[in-house]
């Protein structure tokens, strides 16, 4: 038996994470922007009276804007997890779906970047590399967000 995941697109690529580690799902709607922050990092959003940073994985994994970029916007979307004990906010291009797929916890995981996925997970002909969520939080040399 398979175990859930939310599938979602950066660039030209697809990533999930288990639903489980997914608190909510918001718009990308009134990050407010960090004085001196540097990138990945967008900024902060409040959720529920929390502060919550957010990481733009576009930029954390250099992947490419879309052509039509006003209607990217428009999808581009957040998604809330908890790791750790902590609750931050990763923006991506879109969500695609949730999905039941088999976990496969390899080193070798064929994504771009791949020092952010923590393995795959696969049914069929698709396979996903799944977001490790404490290294995509890290930016350039290994500071974490």
């Amino acid at each position: 038996m398979g175990r859930r995941f939310v599938s979602f697109g950066i660039g030209g690529s697809r990533w999930c994470l288990p639903v489980a580690d997914v608190v909510q799902i918001v718009r990308n709607e009134n990050v407010h922007a960090l004085p001196h922050a540097q990138a990945p990092v967008a900024g902060v959003i409040t959720l529920h009276d929390d502060v919550v940073p957010v990481v733009d994985l576009r930029e954390r994994l250099a992947a490419e804007r879309p052509a039509d970029a006003a209607v990217a916007e428009k999808r581009r979307r957040i998604l809330v997890v908890r790791f750790g004990g902590k609750t931050c906010g990763i923006l991506v291009d879109e969500v695609r779906e949730l999905v039941d797929l088999e976990e496969h916890r390899d080193a070798g995981a064929a994504a771009p970047l791949a020092d952010c996925a923590a393995g795959s997970a696969s049914r069929g002909e698709v396979s996903l590399p799944i977001l490790d969520v404490v290294r995509a939080m890290q930016g350039g040399g290994g500071r974490q967000a």
